[in-house]
């Protein structure tokens, strides 16, 4: 049985000034829950692939590069050069398709405490879901 994914391409660089965003880090990390010393337990994964574009690393210590990595159900923090966002990756009712929503941290958080609590991802996911507004219908 095929797990189903979504793919994210994640920008990496080598070679930039140490001022500049583009010399900040990288990465995917799966959340498991929290961590006393970072405040999220984290996973870090490495790449399913990598895409090299004409970056021409073996010609100078400069260039920028993807990796592309292929993720299941499940809370993540993305860093991209720096800058964290938090991503859940779930089913869609209405047809069972895989999809990818950006969340706040206070959400994230709250997910990862509910795993801590032995929710599982996806309990937890739906009893962090704000309620729906009433219709003004």
């Amino acid at each position: 049985m095929t797990t189903a994914t979504v793919e994210w391409r994640v920008e990496k660089s080598k070679g930039y000034s140490r001022m500049g965003h583009m010399a900040r880090k990288s990465y995917v990390a799966q959340v498991l829950g929290t961590d006393e010393q970072y405040g999220l337990a984290r996973e870090f994964r490495e790449a399913d692939e990598i895409d090299w574009g004409d970056s021409k690393l073996f010609k100078r210590n400069k260039g920028i590069w993807h990796e592309i990595h292929r993720v299941g159900h499940g809370l993540y923090e993305v860093c991209l050069h720096g800058d964290r966002e938090y991503r859940i990756v779930y089913s869609r009712k209405s047809d069972g398709t895989t999809a990818w929503s950006k969340i706040d941290e206070s959400r994230a958080k709250a997910i990862a405490k509910l795993m801590d609590d032995g929710l599982d991802y996806d309990d937890a996911r739906h009893q962090t879901m704000a309620a729906k507004e009433p219709s003004n219908d």
